[in-house]
């Protein structure tokens, strides 16, 4: 059979020719789509639609076409339209929630997501989408409960297992978040960013050991991966060996000379091995690509400090601040190099801001009772 561009370029001619219904008709170029045929599918649809086949399901699944080749707005109306001929169609729900998601439309798409939800409660992909966007709604505890949910209806369902341990992790419940995360690496063991979550939590927990294996893992598996070379840099770094941290951390620079996370962290171990011009330059540039990286200026400023450069690292310490006013540890910072420029009042001020914002803090505590002296 061919395709049925032939078939319906006019009633007449489709009465002679065959006795195909509508129904066939759509069925085979829905065929044509699960079975890959996506330019020919697109093409068919196209002509379906042109010729006034007003059926959800071609609207919908030319929709997820427009999607996949970037047209986000032209498959949102396609969706929508989708709905309209069938308000009680879950997937065009769940599929128009998805790219109102991906439009950055959070509180629409939630709408949409929930309604297909309602329509069909055993929708796992909706349930994980309404993960995803309550996630970036910043409604965390609502996010895990719809993993949940997606889990539930689905045990083996890998993304929703890699995102409850994400999710669980953000809102501190770290074992329950490795027990998880462990889960979606036993259910598809290539799957790099589920190592790098693991390393991240293992690291939480202090298993370094454990989370550097889990680095290098997803390493393996995408030797071009940016953040994996940067983490397990960090974690070698905590492990004290600085010289293979560094390479890790520069490899991740020639990979991603703009990541201005990876220019900090390569400042921070050049400072550690006592190369201060070093570090000096990778702060320097870490705020070239990022002049509001609050800490790049902090630690800038403690370079500058180191090389007596009193007054630059004032500015640079008060810039992070300005980023960040609730900065313990820069206003820390500050205190110390305004007591070296004897501006004992200042000091003071800041002592109390660190004292405010950390209450348990010795060294603050000390320096306020015993290291200023007022006029």
């Amino acid at each position: 059979m061919k395709g049925f561009g032939d078939l319906y370029k006019s009633e007449k001619k489709r009465n002679k020719k065959n006795n195909f219904s509508k129904e066939q008709i759509i069925n085979h170029v829905i065929k044509l789509h699960l079975e890959g045929n996506i330019a020919l599918a697109e093409k068919n649809y196209k002509q379906l639609i042109s010729q006034g086949f007003n059926d959800h399901r071609i609207f919908s699944n030319y929709g997820i076409i427009l999607q996949d080749q970037g047209k986000l707005q032209d498959a949102e109306l396609s969706y929508r339209k989708a709905i309209g001929l069938n308000p009680n169609f879950a997937d065009g729900h769940s599929n128009l929630g998805n790219i109102l998601s991906i439009l950055g439309n959070l509180k629409d798409a939630e709408i949409y997501t929930r309604k297909a939800i309602e329509l069909n409660p055993n929708l796992v992909n909706a349930h994980l989408n309404l993960g995803n966007i309550l996630k970036d709604l910043g409604k965390l505890h609502d996010a895990e409960f719809s993993y949940r949910k997606a889990i539930k209806l689905n045990p083996n369902f890998v993304d929703a297992n890699t995102n409850l341990g994400n999710i669980l992790r953000d809102i501190g419940k770290i074992k329950e978040a490795e027990i998880y995360t462990r889960k979606a690496i036993e259910l598809n063991p290539n799957l790099v960013n589920a190592h790098l979550n693991l390393g991240n939590i293992l690291k939480d927990l202090g298993k370094l050991h454990d989370a550097e294996f889990s680095y290098r893992k997803a390493i393996e598996l995408n030797p071009n991966f940016v953040v994996a070379y940067t983490n397990l840099g960090n974690i070698l770094r905590d492990l004290g060996k600085l010289q293979d941290a560094e390479i890790y951390i520069r490899k991740a620079i020639e990979l991603n000379p703009n990541f201005d996370n990876a220019h900090l962290n390569l400042g921070n171990i050049l400072r550690d091995l006592g190369e201060y011009e070093g570090a000096e330059f990778s702060y320097r540039k870490a705020i070239e690509l990022n002049p509001n990286f609050e800490n790049a200026h902090l630690n800038l400023g403690n370079i500058l400090r180191h090389f007596g450069k009193l007054q630059d690292a004032e500015i640079s310490t008060r810039k992070a601040i300005e980023l960040n006013p609730d900065f313990a540890d820069a206003y820390y910072n500050l205190s110390q190099i305004l007591i070296t420029l004897e501006k004992y009042k200042e000091a003071k001020l800041c002592l109390e801001k660190v004292m405010n914002l950390r209450p348990w803090s010795i060294l603050a505590s000390y320096s306020f009772n015993y290291g200023l002296k007022l006029d």
